[in-house]
C-alpha cells in the first residue's frame, strides 16, 4: 500500500502523519490489516474493547476533540483501491457493528466506480454541467439508483478577466447532504 494522497475535510492531516501511523506506529486496523484479513472495515472503539487510549492514532489526535474512528480499505478481486478513515468528535456515539458492516459491504461497489471512474475520465473531459450525485445500495450492496443533483449555472467557456486584470476565481465546488441507508435498512 503507498500513500498518493488524501482528501480531508475538517481536519488537518498530512501524508507523514498517515504514513508514520500506518506504517511505523503499531495500531489497531491498520488498512493493510483490514485489506490482508478480509475484514475490510473496522472501528477503534469495538477493535480496543471501548478503551480508545489503547489505539495511538487516537491518543495523537484526542487534543483535537476527535472521538472514534471507523476505517475501511476498499479492495476487490485482491487488489486494494483506496482506503477510507471517518472520525466522530469526541462525546459523539461510537460506531457500531452495523456501521462497520455497512461500510465493508460498500467496499466493491465503490472500487467499481473508481475503477469506471478511471475508464470514463481517460475516454472523455468531464463536463463541468455534471455536479455531485447520490448513489442508493440495497441491502446486497447493489446500486439501486443514481440521480444527478441539477447543473448550476451554466459557465462561459472562457471567462473574461477580472477587472483587477487577474484571472477569475473557479466556481466554488457544491455539497450536498443526504440520509446515509446502510444494507441493514436503517437510516443515519
Amino acid at each position: 500500500m503507498l500513500f498518493t494522497g488524501s482528501l480531508n475535510q475538517h481536519i488537518g492531516c498530512s501524508g507523514s502523519w498517515l504514513a508514520t501511523y500506518e506504517y511505523v506506529v503499531e495500531d489497531v486496523n491498520k488498512w493493510w490489516f483490514l485489506a490482508r484479513s478480509g475484514r475490510i472495515a473496522g472501528a477503534t472503539s469495538l477493535a480496543t474493547h471501548g478503551d480508545l487510549s489503547r489505539s495511538a492514532r487516537h491518543r495523537s489526535r484526542e487534543s483535537l476533540g476527535t472521538g472514534d474512528e471507523l476505517r475501511a480499505s476498499f479492495v476487490i478481486g485482491g487488489t486494494y483501491w483506496a482506503a477510507v478513515g471517518l472520525l466522530r468528535d469526541a462525546g459523539e456515539p461510537w460506531f457500531t457493528e452495523d456501521d462497520v458492516r455497512c461500510l465493508a459491504s460498500l467496499s466493491e461497489p465503490i472500487v467499481h466506480g473508481f475503477r469506471r471512474s478511471l475508464v470514463t475520465a481517460s475516454d472523455a473531459a468531464p463536463s463541468p454541467a455534471e455536479g455531485p450525485g447520490v448513489i442508493v445500495f440495497d441491502g446486497a450492496a447493489t446500486s439501486r439508483s443514481f440521480r444527478r443533483s441539477p447543473p448550476g449555472p451554466a459557465e462561459p467557456a472562457t471567462a473574461p478577466p477580472s477587472s483587477s486584470g487577474r484571472p477569475p476565481r473557479p466556481p466554488s465546488p457544491r455539497w450536498s447532504r443526504s440520509p446515509t441507508v446502510c444494507p441493514s435498512g436503517s437510516r443515519r
